[in-house]
């Protein structure tokens, strides 16, 4: 019962008013609970390792109450101390603590650019007292395959967030460990830690949160808290190629990817997603190879197609090829006509505006006719930024 000791002499101490509010970050699951400067708690480190089930434990004891409140934004606990807790005797031996139950933690990777490494430092420190995972590149060992271990962490983590800023959105880097995390459906929570940062495009699904004024400001505290106790949905989305995503140099990414003949974009179109997230300006190099089937017959193909055929996919606006491959960029909705013959693609192409987006692949055919195709193209990909 060293917590009811703890939190008698602070009440006596008034470092505790007798009601205060505590923000749990992850609703029961924390290592620790956060407090908000300000609502009834002067010194929060008497908080550091207790949890909020902690504090249901001393509420069966009636030496507190605990209320689930929305009071304030991002407000999760109302804690009201009893009068028994200032006679409470630490040392009587009727008093047992039991059995709390407890649950997995998410883990958290931290997306963010170097020049960002302060208020990723602050960040990262706040939250590992609450989350036993929270990784970044700063936990890089000598001899680590870097590239690797990042992909392996985004792969690992239930929640990413991504430290937006002018830098971060220039990355090539943050925007492929942001696509990979889009890719295995991560819960991403985009924080804006630049007033003046615009919101890329490539982000505008989710709702980008502003903690611009520092992660030491409570309003900024609360805004990820607040964020982080959300339900986690199930990562169900497993990548299309086995362990072939690799980075080259400090200003190029680089993915292979096998693009199956049986993927019909009208279904499968989050399984054809490269992770390759395209911008204004990147220079884009393709190489294709291989040979697929699209028929009964058993007729083979090239990645520059075979035949014209009314029924499939329309290429630039014409009518394309059976069986070449094609491409479209976007968020994974393929529209009739915006796809082009990627074998059309010559290398160290430039992305125009129009064609900003994550690129996808599929093997031109009529819809509804994928049943029949087999085989897969080996895809390339290399994206540079001056």
């Amino acid at each position: 019962m060293e917590i009811a000791r703890l939190l008698r002499d602070a009440w006596n101490s008034s470092d505790v008013e007798k009601q205060f509010y505590l923000i749990d970050v992850t609703a029961g699951n924390a290592t620790s609970i956060q407090t908000i400067p300000g609502i009834g708690v002067t010194k929060n480190e008497i908080f550091e390792g207790i949890t909020i089930y902690d504090l249901q434990e001393l509420a069966e004891y009636n030496l507190v109450s605990v209320e689930e409140n929305n009071v304030g934004r991002g407000i999760k606990w109302k804690i009201t101390l009893k009068s028994d807790l200032k006679s409470f005797d630490s040392t009587d031996q009727s008093i047992q603590p039991f059995s709390t139950p407890t649950k997995a933690l998410p883990e958290i990777f931290i997306s963010y650019k170097s020049e960002d490494s302060n208020f990723r430092n602050d960040l990262t420190e706040v939250l590992r007292r609450a989350y036993n995972h929270v990784w970044s590149d700063d936990r890089l060992q000598a001899g680590d395959k870097w590239w690797n271990t990042i992909l392996e962490n985004i792969n690992q983590a239930d929640i990413f967030i991504y430290l937006l800023s002018e830098a971060s959105a220039k990355s090539l880097y943050c925007r492929a460990e942001l696509a990979e995390a889009i890719r295995l459906n991560k819960y991403i929570i985009p924080l804006k830690i630049q007033e003046a940062t615009l919101i890329p495009n490539y982000i505008a699904d989710w709702q980008v949160k502003d903690v611009s004024q520092g992660i030491k400001d409570p309003e900024s505290l609360i805004t990820i808290f607040s964020a982080l106790i959300r339900k986690q949905p199930v990562t169900t989305v497993k990548p299309v190629w086995e362990n072939a995503v690799y980075a080259n140099t400090d200003n190029s990414i680089t993915v292979k990817v096998k693009v199956n003949a049986k993927k019909d974009p009208s279904v499968s179109e989050d399984e054809l997603n490269t992770g390759i997230l395209m911008l204004e300006g990147d220079h884009v190099t393709i190489h294709t190879s291989g040979s697929i089937t699209y028929n009964k017959n058993g007729t083979s193909s090239e990645p520059d197609g075979n035949e014209k055929n009314s029924r499939t996919y329309k290429v630039n606006g014409e009518e394309g090829k059976v069986g070449e491959l094609i491409g479209w960029n976007g968020r994974g909705n393929y529209q009739n006509g915006n796809a082009y013959s990627i074998v059309s693609i010559r290398p160290s192409s430039r992305v125009g505006k129009e064609n900003e987006g994550f690129l996808y692949l599929a093997v031109n055919d009529a819809r509804g006719e994928y049943d029949d195709n087999e085989g897969f193209y080996d895809v390339t990909i290399t994206v540079k930024r001056d």
